[in-house]
């Protein structure tokens, strides 16, 4: 099933606080409590995401030894009080909402907290703090009002290498594309170190403060599916590809004259996730619809032969039917104009849509933006 922001949030790899904001209590981050930790617990910064109309998830993770070798951080075995505060200024003055919460050792002593009964279409600013430490100050936005036509729309995406908030990696399991520390990612520990070492790079450090967004996950992240409006402007539904798909025809790679890769029984997204981003394009009235997802969308025939194709069994071609489906659904649904966001591929693409690529005079049913390494490096 979709993955609302509370099931999210359990799904995910630290604890799941599900807070609704009444009124501001007496303690909090105004009011410190003894951590008995000796030095910075905050070096992972803050991050905040999965925007609604009257909040959104706000998170930290204390680790005094972000990349120990046991992946908790050097901390202490025992919970640790953790502080929070959301105010509508940066300087922290005018706080809206505070609270106390436990950062456990089961849960690396990661802490999230899930805000509801903010104002609509507001930026707001949050921290943490532990006995006498402080952690830097995030921002975070709520998104505007379901009946809410916002004028414009301002977004970014990126994927797959350098700048890391993304439809595609945050942190990449092997090195592929930028060399990384440590072995490939594939237990939870790996997963926790490689993600530390990410978030502590120069390059990761801002936008992890300033992040506030919503992300789709690769194959290498936690896998997601659920749905963001921007008021009546703009849906997005964030795609998960990697969970619930049938196995790669013919042992993955590039296959040429696959037939198997049109079976109509064959699924990327698995029925009920088909069947839920359907309903979606069906019942939307937004200006746009945009399509967040991992993998590359149009056809990618490596072969110019009109009577080969050469394509991945990874992607979309590798489940033709099942991308026939949905690009037909938008087609004959409310939508007005539909986006695909892709990442994965670690190239800029822009491409056209077909409900039937066969077809080289099908008319074109939307468009596909690709994003890859936007280029940023570090330096030596």
């Amino acid at each position: 099933m979709p993955l609302s922001r509370r099931s999210f949030l359990t799904a995910d790899l630290g604890i799941s606080i599900v807070t609704t904001v009444t009124s501001v209590s007496a303690t909090g981050c105004g009011r410190a409590r003894a951590s008995g930790l000796k030095g910075d617990p905050f070096m992972l910064g803050v991050a905040s995401g999965d925007p609604a109309p009257d909040g959104f998830v706000i998170w930290t993770r204390l680790a005094l030894d972000p990349i120990a070798d046991d992946s908790l951080g050097g901390m202490p075995n025992r919970s640790i009080p953790v502080q929070w505060e959301v105010a509508e200024d940066e300087q922290m003055a005018r706080v809206v909402a505070r609270g106390e919460e436990q950062a456990v050792l089961d849960s690396a002593h990661s802490v999230h907290v899930e805000l509801f009964g903010l104002r609509p279409g507001r930026e707001y600013f949050h921290r943490f703090r532990t006995g006498d430490h402080m952690s830097i100050v995030g921002r975070a936005l709520t998104t505007p009002a379901a009946t809410e036509t916002p004028a414009a729309l301002a977004m970014a995406f990126a994927s797959c290498a350098q700048y890391e908030h993304t439809t595609g990696e945050y942190v990449s399991d092997t090195g592929l594309v930028r060399a990384v520390d440590g072995p490939q990612t594939v237990t939870l520990e790996n997963y926790r170190q490689r993600h530390a070492r990410t978030s502590q790079t120069p390059i990761c450090r801002q936008p992890m403060r300033s992040r506030r967004g919503s992300s789709a996950p690769t194959g290498h992240d936690m896998k997601i599916f659920r749905r963001i409006q921007w008021g009546n402007l703009a849906n997005f539904h964030m795609l998960d590809t990697r969970q619930y798909r049938d196995d790669q025809a013919a042992g993955d790679g590039w296959q040429e004259n696959m037939a198997e890769r049109h079976d109509e029984a064959r699924t990327l997204t698995g029925a009920e996730q088909e069947a839920w981003l359907l309903d979606g394009f069906r019942t939307s009235t937004a200006h746009w619809d945009f399509l967040g997802q991992q993998l590359f969308f149009a056809e990618q025939d490596k072969d110019p032969s009109p009577t080969t194709d050469e394509v991945s069994m990874d992607s979309w071609d590798g489940y033709a039917a099942s991308r026939r489906r949905i690009t037909e659904g938008w087609v004959d649904s409310p939508v007005r104009n539909a986006v695909v966001l892709t990442g994965d591929v670690h190239r800029h693409w822009a491409n056209d849509i077909k409900v039937d690529f066969a077809d080289p005079d099908a008319p074109k049913a939307s468009f596909e933006i690709v994003s890859g390494q936007p280029g940023l490096q570090e330096k030596a």
